[in-house]
């Protein structure tokens, strides 16, 4: 596995994934696995933003998403490491109102969630190619 360093550019994100709105800020980071890769990141927008962006995302379908003990990186927020519950030693279970956000998928990123973090105007954002 190989993580890359977390990075705050909005416009190298931008190439990556697709940003139906500019966020305000930004920070986010990948892991290589192999062939596959996740990109996660927390996204800052302004409320009425938030709203739209999660109004228009279907919920989430199925079982609550786990996160890999491995993937909770030091910058994320007390508001997020709050919503990840441990489900064993390995993993966290990812507690909130999740929504499947097509909108920011772009090829081969095509799976993942999205919630808001409590308290805030912040996205967090978890996307993979598997």
């Amino acid at each position: 596995m190989k993580e890359n360093p977390p990075n705050r550019e909005i416009d190298q994100l931008a190439k990556l994934i697709n940003l139906p709105q500019r966020p305000q800020q930004v920070l986010w980071q990948s892991v290589e696995q192999g062939d596959d890769w996740t990109l996660i990141a927390v996204l800052r927008f302004s409320s009425p933003e938030v709203q739209a962006l999660l109004s228009g995302e279907p919920k989430f379908e199925g079982e609550m998403p786990l996160i890999s003990k491995s993937q909770v990186f030091d910058w994320f927020p007390s508001g997020l490491r709050s919503m990840l519950v441990p489900a064993d030693v390995n993993t966290y279970e990812v507690k909130g109102n999740l929504h499947t956000p097509e909108r920011f998928f772009r090829s081969p990123l095509v799976h993942g969630y999205m919630m808001r973090i409590q308290s805030t105007d912040d996205i967090f954002l978890y996307l993979c190619t598997m």
